[in-house]
């Protein structure tokens, strides 16, 4: 079995392969990544917003649009967590704008 086999139990499975299974539309990979990164994003957008309800909407929005958006994930060029966690600062700071 390769390592990146979606064969791998999906707790053991790379955030490249986890975000190629979300473009697929698979629940559970989305799960998955929220599981292992979730804490990092709503941290980052807290600290950014200062706001405990702010935060938690911008990590609801952050797997939303990663959801939406897996297939505009460069894989191969950047790390899953750089692309994720960019992406959750950027919201961040849109939703102190608003």
């Amino acid at each position: 079995m390769a390592l990146g086999s979606t064969e791998l139990p999906y707790r053991q499975r790379s955030d490249d392969l986890l975000a190629a299974c979300v473009v697929q539309g698979d629940v559970r990979a989305l799960e998955t990544l929220y599981d292992r990164h979730a804490a990092m994003v709503l941290g980052i957008a807290l600290k950014i917003t200062d706001d405990q309800d702010l935060a938690e909407a911008v990590l609801q929005e952050t797997f939303w649009q990663v959801w939406q958006r897996a297939d505009a994930y460069p894989s191969g060029d950047r790390v899953f967590t750089a692309w994720l966690f960019r992406m959750a600062r950027s919201l961040a700071i849109d939703a102190c704008q608003q």
